[in-house]
């Protein structure tokens, strides 16, 4: 069994971002990114699907895709 440490480091971090202990991202997949109160934030990826994003990754994450 893969555990998603082990795919976080075998998967290329330029085109894959963990946005929270649950779920790894394709960063061409993510269409739109939402702060959402409390300081963390919602990732709606180009398939619809909805995904939460940590407090703590969000920052990370609009710096990834070049929205700061």
């Amino acid at each position: 069994d893969v555990t998603l440490n082990d795919l976080e480091r075998r998967l290329p971090q330029t085109h894959w971002f963990r946005i929270s202990r649950s779920a790894l991202v394709q960063l061409s997949m993510v269409a739109e990114v939402h702060p959402m109160p409390g300081g963390g934030g919602e990732a709606l990826l180009r398939t619809r699907e909805r995904l939460e994003v940590s407090r703590r990754r969000l920052p990370v994450l609009l710096e990834r895709l070049g929205k700061l």
